[in-house]
């Protein structure tokens, strides 16, 4: 489940990258950006899969992530987590148990949305972007390769809606043979959240094991 929110947030901040490479498609990424950088809150409806190629391994999940600045919540088909500000809480559903930490400043990098938006502002060549069609709506495929060959990815696939400036897809492929597909099938931008979307509830999860290592 960590691994599927750090695709979607790893999504999101590959739409700040700065890069040495294509004009066109540096404009195009930077007006994705400066949607989502502005916006006072953003909720996405999220399809993710995971696919391994020597495992034969495949998993699903879709679920709505809610981002306002530094916090978020993602609630998923097979679980929930929270992140205030401070502590991280993570729900899993077929264990029942919640799960709360105090994310160092590493780990904050791999939750926090901002962080990873500054994280990939550097470091990659970018293809000049490619036209195409996505659910019969004009849109552009860019291509983007990391210069750190120590990176978990050799490339990233970011397919965005012309008309709108809004991302509707991305794949990224690790050097482990696993595919990330991250389908945004809704995002809406400048939401105006309750002041407890970002509050984590205990009544919520009545018989759930609360598991505190802050």
């Amino acid at each position: 489940m960590r691994k599927w929110i750090l695709c979607v947030l790893f999504a999101l901040g590959v739409l700040a990258i700065q890069a040495q490479t294509d004009d066109a498609s540096m404009k195009l990424l930077s007006k994705v950006s400066s949607t989502y950088k502005s916006s006072t809150g953003t909720e996405l409806k999220i399809k993710i899969t995971i696919d391994d190629s020597k495992t034969k391994m495949h998993q699903a999940a879709s679920g709505t992530l809610k981002t306002k600045g530094r916090m978020f919540v993602l609630q998923s088909d097979m679980a929930t987590m929270l992140f205030d500000g401070k502590d991280l809480y993570a729900y899993n559903k077929k264990t029942n148990e919640v799960t709360i930490s105090e994310p160092e400043a590493e780990e904050l990098e791999e939750v926090d949305p901002t962080s990873i938006i500054n994280q990939y502002k550097t470091g990659y060549k970018i293809d000049k972007p490619e036209e195409l069609t996505v659910n019969g709506r004009p849109a552009k495929l860019v291509k983007l390769y990391p210069e750190d060959r120590d990176q978990e990815f050799f490339k990233i696939e970011m397919y965005v809606y012309t008309d709108t400036y809004q991302p509707c897809k991305m794949i990224t492929f690790s050097k482990n043979g696993v595919q990330n597909t991250i389908v945004i099938e809704k995002m809406e931008t400048n939401k105006q959240f309750p002041a407890n979307t970002f509050v984590f509830d205990k009544q919520k999860y009545p018989n759930a094991e609360i598991i505190d290592i802050r």
